[in-house]
């Protein structure tokens, strides 16, 4: 029997075993990268590291009961499961009497000296500030609960002796002025469409607080990644 040579059959038929290369080396290539190129995963939008952007809620509203001074304020969240917030209470109308009412310059020790005073005192909160803990009560209706400090002022009124019969100013305590553990709580409540409600109770300067908040069009989109 004849014995093949492969060197010279490649030499007499080197068209042919070119073709054979050509038709067979991209398969063979092909092959290999089926075996050698992984798969690209495809990532998880709930891993550790990607909890979603929180809701948020940002109301303003009023004082309603039970003083009779104007109270204006608001109440800020953001929460998943769980959130935090800041609350805040102002009686404008006090804080202008009390810190900028020092009329006509007369300082309260002057006015005490001349013996103007009426008797008459009032005693306020003129401002709080919350720190509140949020839990959900469900995705869309939050509670909030927490504690912050009041300034508590006094006020006295007093007569000078160039006024009219009648015609008294208030001048603040300014070294009686102290500040106090305050307590609050609320719920945010949607009524209609994106329209929140807020309701509140703060007490100091106790009232309840009716606030109004609109809540962002994407504001619960990544919910279910909380």
């Amino acid at each position: 029997m004849a014995k093949i040579n492969l060197f010279s059959s490649f030499h007499k038929y080197p068209a042919i075993i070119a073709c054979a290369i050509a038709l067979f080396s991209p398969y063979y290539g092909l092959n290999q990268n089926l075996v050698q190129t992984e798969i690209p995963q495809m990532p998880n939008s709930k891993t550790k590291g990607n909890k979603g952007k929180p809701a948020r809620y940002n109301s303003l509203g009023l004082g309603v009961y039970p003083t009779d001074n104007l109270i204006i304020g608001g109440t800020h969240i953001a929460y998943r499961k769980k959130g935090f917030g800041v609350s805040w209470r102002l009686m404008p109308n006090l804080v202008y009497q009390g810190i900028f009412g020092d009329e006509m310059n007369i300082s309260i020790e002057n006015a005490y000296l001349n013996n103007w005073q009426t008797g008459r005192q009032k005693q306020f909160y003129l401002y709080n500030i919350n720190l509140n803990y949020v839990i959900p009560i469900t995705e869309k209706i939050p509670f909030y609960a927490g504690l912050g400090m009041a300034y508590k002022t006094i006020l006295t009124e007093f007569q000078p002796a160039f006024n009219e019969p009648g015609n008294t100013i208030w001048l603040e305590e300014r070294e009686n002025t102290k500040f106090f553990l305050n307590f609050g709580f609320g719920v945010f409540v949607p009524i209609y469409d994106r329209l929140i409600l807020n309701v509140g109770y703060e007490l100091r300067p106790q009232c309840v607080f009716v606030g109004l908040a609109i809540s962002n069009p994407f504001n619960f989109e990544d919910v279910d990644m909380w």
